[in-house]
């Protein structure tokens, strides 16, 4: 508990040289390499998903990324949500001394009509960039829900895994089809079933 209290009080970076020594007050920010960063920065962010959000959002968070999913019929209430929502997130933000990179903060709209709508979401006076896909946990989700890049992604590298390994493993080890079968539901499987109930 003594930690907890003292522990982000009074502290102070310094960079040093064979001539000079800068000496800063640090006012924000975990701990970089302590032992206590990460649980620090756990219980920040934790207050981040528990932020009073409309009902048709859900949060997601996965080491320092933060995803916000919105549910909504037309693309004037998905912006008029998704603006609320980042200033909540923004004024969080302020509060706990973090400023989001908004050239890291992307908006994908899904939905599967012939007609996808641009919204418009900001952050920091910024608009966000709209894009047609992006890769979130190692699974690569479209603007229309078609899966197709991500099956392929995954075609390609299981594809490529094996062949690599059954070539190793034939030149070095002159093994045959048993370890080849091990191979295949030690490595192919399980890249290929990741994250499958989602897509």
């Amino acid at each position: 508990a003594h930690l907890m209290q003292h522990g982000g009080r009074n502290r102070s970076t310094t960079l040093s040289t064979k001539t000079y020594e800068v000496r800063r007050k640090v006012t924000k920010g975990c701990p970089q390499g302590s032992c206590c960063g990460p649980g620090y920065w756990t219980i920040m962010y934790d207050s981040l998903l528990k932020l009073k959000l409309p009902v048709q959002t859900k949060t997601i968070a996965f080491a320092d990324d933060f995803l916000i999913m919105i549910a909504g019929k037309e693309a004037l209430e998905l912006e008029a949500i998704g603006n609320e929502v980042l200033m909540k997130v923004e004024f969080w933000g302020k509060r706990n001394k973090i400023l989001f990179n908004i050239k890291m903060s992307v908006a994908l709209h899904l939905t599967r009509r012939r007609t996808n709508i641009a919204i418009k979401v900001y952050m920091y006076g910024s608009l966000i960039d709209v894009i047609a896909k992006f890769k979130y946990l190692g699974v690569t989700v479209d603007s229309k829900i078609i899966w197709n890049e991500h099956v392929n992604n995954v075609f390609k590298r299981g594809t490529q895994l094996v062949n690599i390994l059954s070539k190793s493993a034939k030149v070095y080890w002159k093994i045959g089809s048993e370890a080849l079968r091990i191979i295949y539901e030690a490595a192919f499987l399980p890249m290929v079933l990741y994250a499958i109930p989602v897509w």
